[in-house]
């Protein structure tokens, strides 16, 4: 509704006021006293005054006029209120033939405000030494509820994991399994390094090459070394793909290895562009990148001075590589411990002549709560609560409707116990028996009347009644809130859209007789209903959540 007054406005008043798209900004006013200020309001007339030399209040009357001689019918009425803001108050036919369209449950606006780009996003991109943890999960649910709501509204877009495979952590990975595998054929084991990872997932796998295997990569050597890391790598690799499809999470069109970076060159030739653009130097035997150049505050290494690569290098070469593909924008989720590196990747796309093409969101920690106790966790330690785990006490809808109920840079605490109660206090079953409600009435609607449900030519009591009223209005927020959680990429806009628009829905339900004797009034009802119903789906939708259709 926002944009088809933005829009409306603009066509009105271009004539007159030529600069109005540069400062046309429409208020919505729903979340506040909108009987009094009307639904939505412009500050239009205190943005021009300055540039028209001109009392805000003289043009907002002017305004004012030009509105009400178009007699657009979007408006009841266009009121000037001091010291120079125009209040809205839509009309009872606008509000009718908006809220109709969603009666088409596959109906969706168009967003033609919003620019659409060929995205590469990049998400969970987690090592792959073990099983995805429960800090995991909240990086592939926000990401893969952003997708949704990239592609919602029509910019293309391919999903990247990032396989951190080269250097040590896979070695010292590939030694652990050894440990425990060595230690399952019954060999001695008290020479070998102490294992860096000690998960269980870690220990079973180890256990599971000595069953399957036998032993056949007993002796230590350079060949069965590397069949062993190529092994293992594959393995947590397949689990990780397995644990996010348990949570719903839309497989990725890209797995990226870094090794393969090092192997095709991308790497080197990633160096030698860098160089090129002389913006790296030699100190101390070591390869330089002149990050400070960017507002870094140090400059970083590349090469080491044993010749060793930073992991920066990788970085770097594979951002260049997705946009060798034809991405006209770079979106990376991260955890928040990543910050400062972000400005070393910049600065090295901006010095091959790619400025403002990367975009860093990022994660803030998850806590677990259990009877009220934090859960300690740590990866290394093999204390980590993995998804696996989690989903024995969570299903993944409801996991996944708690994981985004904060902001994503927010720390998030999930209670097990508490999020698992069917009531009405507990937010996701609240919404979830809204749901049910519309379901259940459809079914007494279709079983009572045995009949579809008709638009009339004329309507004889549609959205009289201020319940009513008050939820199309919610109802008619679906564009603007899909639009604000894309511009921020924060999905958990549209968990607290959905808390509105459940208690709206309520408090309807609880005021009104929607199926009663008159069947021209129950028929308008259902209409409503039905209008709820498919607003509230395609959120849940985008949500990755099932709906409830009983209770």
């Amino acid at each position: 509704m926002k944009y088809l007054i933005h829009n409306t406005l603009i066509k009105i008043l271009q004539p007159d006021f030529p600069n109005i798209k540069e400062e046309l900004e429409v208020i919505n006013n729903l979340g506040k006293n909108y009987h009094l200020f009307g639904e939505y309001s412009i500050n239009l007339p205190l943005k021009l005054s300055k540039q028209l030399k001109e009392n805000p209040m003289v043009i907002a009357e002017k305004i004012q006029k030009i509105i009400e001689k178009e007699n657009n019918h979007l408006f009841e009425k266009v009121e000037v209120m001091r010291p120079g803001f125009i209040n809205f108050f839509l009309s009872q036919e606008s509000l009718q033939e908006e809220i109709l369209k969603f009666f088409d449950k596959n109906y969706k606006p168009t967003f033609d405000h919003l620019k659409k780009d060929k995205i590469n996003y990049e998400y969970v991109s987690a090592n792959p030494t073990g099983f995805l943890h429960i800090g995991h999960a909240r990086n592939a649910i926000v990401g893969d509820i952003t997708v949704k709501l990239l592609k919602y509204v029509g910019n293309e877009v391919y999903t990247e994991y990032y396989i951190n495979d080269y250097g040590n952590q896979i070695t010292n990975l590939t030694n652990a399994v050894n440990f425990y595998y060595q230690k399952a054929l019954g060999n001695d084991v008290t020479t070998f390094e102490e294992p860096q990872y000690k998960g269980k997932e870690i220990i079973t796998y180890g256990e599971l090459l000595a069953k399957e295997f036998g032993k056949e990569f007993e002796l230590i050597n350079d060949e069965n070394f590397l069949q062993l890391k190529e092994k293992t790598l594959t393995h947590f690799l397949e689990e990780i793909k397995k644990t996010l499809a348990s949570i719903k999470i839309a497989p990725m069109d890209e797995w990226v290895s870094e090794t393969t970076l090092y192997t095709s060159d991308k790497v080197s030739n990633a160096l030698k562009a860098l160089e090129e653009s002389n913006k790296t130097y030699q100190k101390d035997g070591a390869t330089w990148l002149k990050t400070t150049e960017y507002g870094d505050d140090k400059d970083r290494v590349l090469v080491k001075e044993d010749g060793g690569f930073t992991y920066l290098v990788g970085d770097i070469a594979n951002h260049i590589f997705k946009l060798s593909k034809g991405y006209n924008k770079l979106i990376n989720l991260w955890g928040k411990d990543h910050h400062g590196y972000e400005t070393r990747v910049k600065a090295s796309l901006s010095f091959l002549g790619y400025d403002d093409v990367l975009e860093v969101d990022y994660i803030s920690m998850v806590q677990i709560l259990n009877k009220g106790e934090v859960v300690k966790m740590s990866k290394r330690a093999g204390t980590s609560l993995t998804i696996n785990e989690m989903l024995k006490d969570i299903e993944p809808n409801l996991l996944r409707y708690f994981i985004v109920s904060k902001s994503k840079e927010q720390n998030l605490e999930i209670d097990i116990n508490k999020v698992k109660e069917e009531n009405s206090n507990n937010p996701f079953f609240y919404m979830q028996y809204a749901n049910a409600r519309t379901n259940q009435l459809l079914e007494k609607y279709f079983k009572t009347i045995n009949d579809t449900i008709k638009i009339p030519k004329e309507f004889k009591n549609f959205l009289q009644t201020e319940k009513e009223l008050d939820l199309v209005k919610n109802l008619l927020q679906f564009e603007e809130i899909i639009s604000n959680a894309l511009l921020q990429r924060e999905p958990s806009m549209l968990v607290n859209y959905l808390k509105v628009l459940a208690n709206s829905f309520h408090s309807y339900y609880n005021d009104f007789k929607i199926i009663g004797e008159d069947k021209e009034q129950t028929n308008e009802n259902i209409i409503l209903v039905k209008i709820y119903q498919n607003v509230a789906n395609q959120v849940l939708d985008l949500l990755g959540i099932e709906t409830f259709t009983k209770m």
